[in-house]
Parts: structure tokens; sequence; C-alpha cells
């Protein structure tokens, strides 16, 4: 069983902007160890790392059901798995099937798009720490 974080929106709401930011403070801000990140495309990337002897696993990807199980083969067994999904269709159905199958618990985190800048520049921030809370509680939980 592990703990899957979602951040689930539409296309174009700054999933991928967002979760490249939590892995820059998880690199930063945390006693991260065995820290390995993969690129994928210009913006994409897959991360994992150990925090207080668990295994955390990060990929920005969540558009097709074949990225995220790819990605998570490629992280192997994490106690917390960080992904993006859209709001319905195959990514969903892929953390269903893990909820079912693995016995995964997941949590979702939605984010959505702001006419105004300011607002989605907020708004991202806050979605930042709201993840970075949440791999920091499950990584204490013993």
């Amino acid at each position: 069983m592990a703990y899957i974080i979602s951040l689930c929106g539409k296309p174009n709401t700054g999933k991928t902007k967002v979760l490249n930011d939590v892995i820059n403070d998880v690199e930063r801000k945390t006693n991260a160890l065995e820290c390995e990140s993969f690129p994928h495309g210009k913006r994409d990337q897959v991360f994992y790392c150990k925090i207080n002897n668990k295994k955390v696993g990060i990929t920005t990807r969540g558009d097709r059901k074949k990225d995220l199980n790819d990605d998570f083969n490629d992280m192997g067994i994490c106690d917390v798995y960080v992904c993006a999904c859209r709001t319905q269709g195959c990514t969903q159905d892929f953390l269903s099937e893990r909820e079912k199958n693995e016995k995964d618990i997941v949590v979702f985190f939605h984010t959505w798009e702001e006419d105004d800048k300011s607002k989605q520049d907020s708004r991202d921030g806050k979605k930042k720490k709201e993840i970075y809370d949440a791999i920091k509680y499950f990584v204490e939980l013993k």
C-alpha cells in the first residue's frame, strides 16, 4: 500500500509547473537522499528520492494512462507517489485501479485556470505548499 498525491485539473492549468516546483522544494528543503531525476521532453520529469527512509516518487506527467503506468514502473515501489491527472478519463481510471488492486490511498488536490496571472501564481503557490506538506506528512507516518 502506498499514498498517491494527485494534482487534478484540466489541460493547461499549471499542473506541471506546480509539480516541478514541488520537486525543487523537496530537493532544497528536506533531508532527501539518493535523488534521481529523468527528463521527459522540455518540461516533464520523473523524480524520486528517500526521505526519512521512505521512497518518494514524483512524475509531472499525467495526461495519458500509459505515461503514468510507465512512470510508476520506472520509479519502482514507493511509499509516496505524486502525479498529475486529468479531471476525468484514463488517468482517473489508472488511479482508481491502483486504489482497487494495490490498495493505495489516493488524495486529490485540484487546480483550475485563472484569468488573472497574479491569481494563478498565488493559487500555484498554495497548491505547491499543500502538496509539499502532504508529502512531509506521509513520510513522517510510522
